[in-house]
Formats: structure tokens, C-alpha cells, sequence
């Protein structure tokens, strides 16, 4: 059965731009230690935590084969710790976008982009899932609910959806989590989201407006995170009153906090 009570999802803005592949490439063993670290912390001082997420792309590696290691290295950590909530974190597999002159739906279209985010619930239930779509044509498109196969909707043994960065924009991808009666919503992203309130310019293009629209229209939280130079620009949930910085100490250094009651 789900778990449906109460609590907090903790999310992490953590420093980044342009380059924040390459540092989750480069920088992926000094990435673990601060995810495992920020556990340890909650588990301290934030008694509430119902679960923590890290952005898309958070680390990096080069071949599905260390996605594997790296994945394992992190659950032994966290199984060590034993924290009472879930820990949710994106991994990508060579960190690099497919080019421009490739044809990206020949990756996508059999099982994905290799893009992923890896699960570990309080009763160590563990689930990998990966990214389906990266954009609103993609995601609205019917035919793409072939590749979902038996990606659970929820994260195991929660009431809480999880769609990974583009995912969130397609209309397909957000009727398929309603599906499971959600509680809430929360969209690991992967690099500076545009989150415009406005309708003008590149506004019209903002994660913002389709967000929302499906928080109202369905009366499902949502909360997402991603690589960002500025963390204090949004409250990063829809609606925004849900979230607020939190106030952890010792928090390491280019990560920002923030927590979402649902």
C-alpha cells in the first residue's frame, strides 16, 4: 500500500550552469559524498522529511556500466545510514545532448534518452527510471506511452508521481501519473528551467505556465529542482506557498534547500 502520510519533500538547487554536465562528469565521487552528507543532515535536523530529491543530471558518468556502479555505490551508502525517507537522484550517462544533427528520436524511440533518476525508499525499495521525452511535441504524442512499459508511475510505496525534466512538459506524460491519483508531483529537472510568470518573449516558453495549469486543474503539488546560478529566483513549487528555504546546518557548499509540505 502507499504510503500516504504527511511530510516533507526536501529539494536541492544545486550551483550550476552551463557547464553542469562537466562537473557532474568530473567532479561525480565529490557529488555522492555531498548527497550522502545533506542524508546524514536531514536525518539530524529534519525530522519531517518525507523525501529528498536531487536534480536530473546530478551526476555523471561514461558508460552504462559505471551508471550501475555509481548507482550501487550510492544505495550502500544510504542503505549504511538506514534514513527514514526516500532519496531520489538523477544520474545521466555520458552527460553529453544528443547533437543537432543526429536523430534523437532513433535513441529515444526503443527505450529512452539515457537520462536517469535512481530511487531508494525508506524500506530500501530501490527503482531506476528513465527519461522518456525532453519536450512538449514529443510528450504530447500518444505513441510515446509505448516506451513507458513498466515504469511505475509513483515512486514505490508513495502516493508521489515523479516525471523527469522534459517529461514534465508533455500532455501525455502528465495524464499517464494522473492515472495513479498522485498526491503531489515532483519533476527532478536538469539546468536552469525557464520559469517566467509572464507571457512575454521567451516567456511564453516557461515550465511555469504548464504547471501551473496542471496544479490547479488537478489539485496535485508540485515541486521540482535543477542546476541553477540563481536558487533564490522561484519558490520552485506549484503552489508556490507550499515551499520555503530550508533551514538546515552545514548544508555542503554550492547546494541550496528548500521544502514543500504536501
Amino acid at each position: 500500500m502507499p504510503n500516504k502520510k504527511a511530510g516533507e519533500v526536501v529539494f536541492v538547487l544545486v550551483n550550476g550552469g552551463r557547464r553542469f554536465r562537466e562537473d557532474a562528469l568530473t567532479r561525480c565521487d565529490e557529488r555522492i559524498s555531498a548527497l550522502v552528507e545533506t542524508v546524514r543532515l536531514l536525518v539530524r535536523q529534519h525530522t519531517e522529511t518525507r523525501l529528498l530529491m536531487f536534480p536530473a543530471g546530478y551526476l555523471g558518468v561514461r558508460t552504462f556500466a559505471q551508471l550501475e556502479v555509481a548507482v550501487e555505490q550510492v544505495n550502500e551508502a544510504l542503505d549504511q545510514i538506514g534514513p527514514g525517507f526516500g532519496v531520489l537522484w538523477g544520474i545521466d550517462v555520458n552527460n553529453k545532448r544528443p547533437k543537432a544533427t543526429q536523430k534523437k528520436s532513433s535513441v529515444a524511440r526503443q527505450t529512452g534518452y539515457p537520462y536517469f533518476v535512481s530511487y531508494r525508499g525508506p524500506k530500501r525499495e530501490k527503482a531506476l527510471l528513465q527519461q522518456l521525452t525532453t519536450s512538449t511535441k514529443e510528450g504530447s504524442d500518444p505513441s510515446v506511452l509505448q516506451r513507458w512499459v513498466r515504469r511505475p508511475a509513483l515512486l514505490p510505496g508513495t502516493d508521489i508521481a515523479v516525471l523527469i525534466c522534459g517529461e514534465a512538459l508533455g500532455e501525455c506524460m502528465r495524464a499517464r501519473i494522473l492515472e495513479e491519483e498522485p498526491r503531489a508531483l515532483v519533476v527532478p529537472a536538469h539546468q536552469s528551467v525557464n520559469l517566467r510568470i509572464d507571457h512575454v518573449g521567451m516567456g511564453h516558453m516557461s515550465w511555469h505556465h504548464p504547471l501551473a495549469a496542471f496544479q490547479k486543474a488537478n489539485d496535485v503539488a508540485v515541486a521540482l529542482c535543477d542546476h541553477t546560478r540563481s536558487p533564490r529566483r522561484h519558490a520552485y513549487s506549484w503552489p508556490a506557498k507550499v515551499s520555503q528555504p530550508c533551514k538546515i546546518q552545514g548544508v555542503p557548499r554550492g547546494l541550496t534547500l528548500r521544502c514543500a509540505r504536501f
